[in-house]
């Protein structure tokens, strides 16, 4: 992963084809340095995971500490979509017609790494706030995703492993505000949510003004309206139709009221600038 980090940028090797005929875009198009060695990084990770829980070498700590690591790989893919380089699209499942049909999608590749850490949690008999964290990991990433089955894309997937992940805590006696916090808080994080180890902290930047706005989002993660309610004294129109765009880019986890994922909901929060 060092070595993934570091080539970010670095385009992939040029290669001189001979072909018959119309070329194939992307048919032997290399990858690039940095996303190359994710793939080995990723590759690496699942050898490490499988070896210890077929063998029982390790104790669950050791496991899930390789599983975070293997997981961190897919958000690091999320948050530097350049390293699929030129004519790729990060947020596809099948090829986008310009690469080749075997080119691996972060997709496919998420939620397939994002769901056997979930069932894994749950082999090993984790914690139900664990096992319910990997769950709704898990269900953000098919929010944005979707999930591919043989009937098409579909989302109810979402829907369907945040209400798992809500049983097991209610059934596990988890206490009201431990759910609430992870699946009715006050302000619902736009996901996927991606590790400070990727991204950073907000103690990394220094925020010139704010911005006070109410956000109205459907069950689907959508952003419907955004309503400003208060700026900074630093806040001008531009920065206020800046920020329009922003949250409506976003995609919001829907949160439960009463038990449920109503089809519209709104929060309002302090979105600073920097």
């Amino acid at each position: 992963m060092d070595n993934a980090r570091r080539l970010v940028g670095v385009p992939a090797p040029g290669v001189i084809a001979f072909t018959s005929g119309a070329p194939d875009p992307g048919s032997m198009a290399p990858l690039t340095p940095s996303l190359a060695a994710l793939h080995a990084a990723q590759s690496d990770y699942i050898a490490a995971i499988q070896a210890a829980v077929r063998t029982h070498t390790g104790n669950a700590a050791d496991v899930f500490a390789l599983q975070d690591a293997l997981s961190d790989t897919v958000y690091f893919g999320l948050a530097h979509p350049e390293i699929l380089g030129p004519g790729h699209r990060h947020s596809a499942w099948n090829s986008n017609g310009r690469a080749a049909p075997w080119y691996p999608t972060l997709g496919f590749t998420g939620a397939r790494i994002l769901r056997h850490k979930a069932l894994d949690s749950m082999s090993f008999r984790r914690s139900p706030v664990e096992v319910a964290k990997d769950l709704i990991a898990l269900a953000d990433w098919y929010l944005v995703f979707g999930f591919q089955g043989a009937s098409g894309m579909s989302y109810g997937p979402a829907w369907d492993t945040y209400r798992m992940a809500h049983d097991l805590l209610v059934k596990g006696n988890v206490s009201r505000e431990q759910i609430d916090e992870l699946l009715s808080p006050e302000v619902p994080p736009p996901v996927p949510v991606l590790p400070e180890s990727v991204v950073g902290t907000v103690h990394d930047r220094v925020p010139r003004g704010y911005v006070d706005a109410s956000v109205e989002f459907t069950r689907f993660g959508d952003v419907k309206r955004v309503e400003i309610l208060g700026r900074s004294p630093a806040v001008t129109k531009d920065i206020e139709e800046e920020l329009r765009h922003y949250v409506a880019e976003q995609t919001y986890r829907p949160r439960f009221v009463n038990g449920e994922l109503p089809r519209s909901d709104r929060f309002a929060a302090r979105f600073y600038f920097d």
